[in-house]
């Protein structure tokens, strides 16, 4: 990827992605699953989910509950959107 700003949606939010001042042609990923290291390994911002713990265990989690973050990747900006 080498945009530097990216959004992620998890399962279907809960607000229109407009209301969170997001276009749905924005969005980068669109998934199901809610183990954040997987989903960071995908468009390959980290080689292995491995690498994820050892170097951000901060980031070494599950998103169960719907949520709206703003995560830190080195220069990359990600924006995380968990609905149901």
């Amino acid at each position: 990827m080498s945009s530097s700003i990216a959004t992620v949606v998890i399962g279907k939010p809960l607000v229109d992605l407009k209301v969170l001042g997001f276009e749905e042609d924005e969005v980068t990923i669109w998934t199901e699953e809610r183990f954040l290291p997987r989903i960071l390994v995908q468009p390959g911002w980290f080689p292995s989910t491995s690498e994820v713990k050892r170097n951000r265990p901060d980031l070494f989690r599950a998103f169960n509950s719907p949520d709206f973050q703003e995560i830190r990747i080195g220069k990359k900006v990600l924006w995380l959107i968990v609905g149901q």
